[in-house]
């Protein structure tokens, strides 16, 4: 799946459904924050479960999840 960004959570976090999640954000291809900045995403959409990995779907974003 093709993702914007990678997003690290803290290992206790988990994401929700119509909730917002806050993580450190790591390779932005949009270019909106440095590697490590801390952020939060806007109301989740979705969440993906692939082979790949987990993703959250956000408004704008698609985020690859990573602890």
């Amino acid at each position: 799946m093709q993702y914007d960004a990678v997003l690290k959570l803290a290992p206790e976090d988990t994401p929700v459904a119509g909730y917002v999640v806050w993580g450190h954000i790591y390779n932005d291809k949009k270019l909106r924050f440095p590697d490590g900045h801390l952020v939060h995403t806007s109301r989740i959409l979705e969440i993906i479960a692939e082979p790949s990995g987990t993703y959250i779907k956000t408004l704008n974003s698609i985020y690859k999840l990573e602890a």
